[in-house]
């Protein structure tokens, strides 16, 4: 596959909305992640500079990143998220063709085993698109910025705010060629930095009230396995497994095809059902039906066997407190 031309599109079009600047002078967005980059996006047309700052040194193809550990579990771009990211980055769609995104016609490549019963395959009424979010963050960021009033500071960390009660005037920031720090000025701040945000202390720093959290963890676990399928499992489906409501702890899954001829496979389970940790026997949850609907409907489809069960680690997962993910991945 030809990756080069998705890079390629990934720059035209950027920078389209330049001509339209107006009167913020400098707009800060800490966090360079998805949320980030698109923030950057839209301040992009209202600001003279913006200035992305990330802790980490971001990767300059497609492959993983600290601090995502979710990013390894399935992702589908449903038509309505893609067509917004097209209309905030004109000729994303283009990109995720050029760089091997797999376009899901649904339901008809679909197979989808419901709590009433099996979905019919009915052609197309929408789409989706199988990708990993790797690629989906790499094409995002790259078309970000491509626009050259957008600007990257790596290995940069937010270190607190600069103001006071009345309003912020800009961040302060250490890394990268300020080792001892330094303040950045700036007429609007975001904090995209998601789950380790530190933006209710910062704030009380400045002598604001304390900020009202509510903090909602539903239970939901993940297990995924990566892998590369034989050429006969090209016109194999798409398959979904849905759990029911009412009946004890919840299990579904997902097989779907994302670029360069892999698979995803992924399984979770709500709160009761957790997914073991690595050595456990089977993959994740396979002792519920639903999900050995998953691994029986792969082997069926002619690519070849059921994954082989997870190993080589222990899980992967989020922060205490916040929603639980644990991912654990082979490639064949």
């Amino acid at each position: 596959m030809d990756r080069s031309r998705g890079a390629e599109s990934v720059a035209e079009g950027a920078g389209d909305e330049r001509s339209r600047r107006p009167t913020v002078r400098r707009a800060v967005v800490l966090g360079g992640g998805f949320a980030g980059m698109l923030t950057a996006s839209v301040l992009a047309r209202h600001a003279e500079q913006v200035v992305v700052v990330d802790r980490d040194r971001l990767p300059a193809d497609p492959v993983a990143r600290a601090g995502l550990p979710q990013a390894r579990h399935g992702h589908l771009l449903m038509a309505a998220g893609a067509a917004s990211l097209e209309t905030l980055l004109p000729g994303f769609t283009d990109s995720l063709t050029a760089a091997g995104a797999r376009r899901l016609a649904l339901p008809g490549d679909l197979v989808t085993l419901t709590p009433h019963g099996w979905l019919p395959r009915t052609g197309e009424a929408s789409h989706g698109w199988c990708l990993s979010r790797d690629l989906l963050d790499w094409i995002v960021r790259a078309r970000v910025l491509a626009d050259p009033g957008v600007e990257l500071l790596q290995g940069v960390h937010g270190e607190g705010l600069v103001g006071d009660a009345r309003r912020v005037t800009g961040v302060r920031v250490r890394g990268g060629a300020w080792p001892d720090g330094r303040e950045l000025a700036a007429d609007l701040v975001v904090d995209a930095t998601g789950r380790g945000s530190r933006a209710p202390d910062w704030l009380a720093g400045l002598g604001l009230p304390e900020v009202a959290q509510e903090r909602v963890d539903c239970g939901l676990v993940y297990a995924t396995l990566l892998v590369r399928a034989p050429d006969a499992a090209a016109g194999f489906p798409s398959v979904s497994i849905q759990s029911g409501p009412g009946a004890g702890p919840g299990r579904a899954g997902v097989v779907f095809p994302i670029e360069d001829g892999r698979w995803l496979v992924t399984l979770s389970a709500t709160r009761g059902a957790e997914a073991p940790g690595a050595g456990a026997p089977g993959p994740p949850a396979s002792r519920a039906r639903r999900a050995t609907q998953v691994r029986g409907r792969r082997a069926r489809g002619g690519g070849g066997p059921p994954p082989p069960p997870p190993g080589g680690g222990r899980p992967r997962a989020t922060k205490p407190g916040s929603t639980p993910s644990r991912a654990l991945c082979r490639i064949r």
